[in-house]
């Protein structure tokens, strides 16, 4: 899609959908489709699934094969979908998950039933992690986040669970993101590098997304040395997180820590560069780790816009974070809203 999609929830989501999936959710919840797929390579399903007040579930890498044929380049991103109700999302992974030839793995076969039976399944009493704030070089998460953060924690522990504060604390470490941005410039500009051998031309910054562009131009510049650095730091937070994970079931945490913002931020920023990174503090870990989490509505701002939160899981846990959403949705049913469509200004 190459115009804007404004939604209305209550009042204006004008800001819907800023990362990656943008038509995708916003035809979503538009009630276009009833599913939408993408790939989530730092969050680019959940960010857009948590703005548009609908579900979006990243699997664990190897769940979802891109092939035949075909892999991540970089082993970050993998296939997802943007739906309206748990089960959807469920019954839609129910359906695709699988390996392919070529394949490097994957994670556990499903449940039986698959996961399309955990909704209504009690996961038992689960041991939740809660991080409701972001690292003094991130932005900071907004009051009306936090309190939909907290009051989600609130709903797991009176069902039960025992809730408490804590996170993997290297995930809120400046290079966990460093790695990232270094490992998805090279990405990006490796990405157009094989896109001029096929076309005969190469494409210039009128081609591509602005941000995309700006990682073109930033991965051009990282060495060898700088890509193999931070490859390895990336490998030590898999093995810390993992470590997490041995006395924890779930982490709770917002999606993104602002309400939507306008059309375009941060990416036409001066630093939009940078933003386009510091804003995937919550979500961007998960890719570089391989492990799967969900992002579902948890509230309506003042002014009408949505506020998602995420459920992060150890690798191969997808049974854990569908069962823990339906729950969630059944406390706060989110399917009935359906926002008015209209354009853009100045279309």
């Amino acid at each position: 899609m190459h115009r804007t999609v404004r939604l209305d929830l209550g009042r204006l989501i004008g800001r819907a959908a800023m990362a990656g999936r943008r038509g995708a959710s916003a035809s979503v919840a538009a009630g276009m489709v009833p599913v939408a797929q993408g790939g989530d390579g730092g969050g680019s399903v959940r960010i857009p699934a948590a703005f548009c007040h609908l579900v979006g579930l990243k699997p664990s890498v190897g769940r979802v094969s891109a092939g035949p044929g075909k892999s991540s380049r970089w082993g970050h991103s993998v296939p997802a979908v943007v739906t309206r109700t748990v089960r959807d999302t469920a019954a839609v992974l129910d359906a695709v998950s699988g390996g392919a030839p070529g394949d490097l793995g994957g994670p556990a076969p499903l449940p039986p039933g698959g996961l399309a039976a955990m909704v209504g399944r009690d996961p038992g009493r689960l041991r939740v992690g809660v991080l409701a704030h972001a690292p003094d070089h991130a932005p900071q998460v907004a009051d009306e986040v936090r309190e939909a953060v907290l009051d989600t924690a609130r709903i797991l522990e009176r069902l039960g669970h025992e809730v408490e504060e804590a996170y993997p604390a290297r995930m809120l470490e400046p290079r966990c993101l460093e790695a990232f941005f270094d490992a998805l410039s090279v990405t990006a500009a490796q990405s157009v590098e094989a896109l001029t051998r096929e076309l005969g031309e190469e494409p210039g910054p009128d081609d591509l997304d602005p941000v995309t562009w700006l990682w073109v131009r930033r991965g051009r510049e990282i060495t060898g040395l700088e890509l193999a650095d931070a490859l390895v730091w990336q490998n030590g937070l898999r093995a810390a997180m993992a470590h997490w994970w041995q006395g924890f079931d779930l982490l709770l945490s917002p999606v993104f820590a602002t309400p939507p913002g306008p059309v375009g931020w941060p990416w036409r920023e001066p630093d939009g560069l940078q933003k386009s990174v510091d804003v995937l503090t919550f979500t961007a870990p998960f890719n570089t780790t391989g492990r799967p989490a969900i992002a579902v509505p948890a509230a309506l701002t003042e002014s009408g816009e949505p506020i998602g939160i995420q459920l992060a899981a150890a690798y191969g846990r997808e049974d854990l974070l569908v069962s823990v959403a339906a729950l969630l949705e059944a406390e706060r049913p989110w399917a009935s809203h359906r926002p008015q469509v209209f354009p853009a200004e100045g279309m």
